[in-house]
């Protein structure tokens, strides 16, 4: 029996859920992401922009849910590509923010950073061969590194209330991403909810809590 995707590139990484022979390979995982995409609704319907810096925030949450939805359906090296390439906006983004506030950029500066380490990601993605975690993870590493020298500078001033449920999200979030990935949380014909299914619906939570942290850097303010 031949499946839609049997003719495509295969990806790189697997997860705990069973492919199946379908239009949708993993529903579980697949499914989860509406969490991404839900909040870049909200975040577009909630919030007005002064400024535009904090666009891409929300750009980004529309995207990273459907790449990784695409990936998940599909079970193919080019989902796997645009999943990562909208997952390298976040981190991207997390860089280019802190750069700013650390070094006083101005916003061009600032969206050339993005530009440029963005860009650079998907070709070191693509070109390398491999899922490209790590890519994602080293620019997390530095920009949090980063965050840590802001916090020593600027902590009287800055409301990290956001942030550190941001953190502590995320590293259940990516926990949870390794149990499924490792099979120690594994239920492979569990097509409802997984550990991989928990790591989307943890950081589509994670993008708005990150919105509502660096909003107070760049004039945004709720509408409702």
């Amino acid at each position: 029996m031949s499946c839609p995707y049997d003719s495509w590139e295969p990806p790189t990484i697997a997860f705990c859920e069973r492919r199946l022979c379908g239009w949708i390979a993993e529903p579980a995982n697949a499914a989860s992401n509406i969490i991404s995409l839900l909040v870049a609704g909200y975040l577009w319907t909630g919030y007005r922009t002064r400024h535009g810096a904090l666009a891409g925030v929300t750009v980004g949450a529309f995207l990273i849910g459907i790449g990784s939805f695409l990936f998940h359906a599909t079970a193919t090296r080019a989902g796997e590509v645009l999943d990562l390439s909208a997952m390298y906006i976040f981190s991207s983004l997390f860089v280019a923010f802190n750069a700013k506030r650390l070094w006083r950029l101005e916003n061009r500066a600032t969206l050339g950073v993005l530009c440029a380490l963005w860009a650079l990601s998907v070709v070191a993605l693509v070109a390398s061969g491999t899922s490209g975690i790590a890519i994602f993870i080293a620019e997390l590493v530095f920009a949090l590194g980063c965050e840590v020298r802001l916090f020593q500078r600027d902590q009287r001033g800055v409301r990290y209330r956001s942030f550190f449920a941001l953190i502590s999200l995320f590293a259940l979030s990516y926990f949870a991403w390794n149990m499924d990935y490792w099979r120690v949380w594994c239920d492979p014909d569990n097509h409802v909810f997984t550990g991989h299914a928990f790591w989307h619906v943890a950081n589509g939570l994670c993008l708005g809590l990150f919105y509502d942290f660096h909003r107070q850097f760049h004039g945004e303010s709720q509408t409702a």
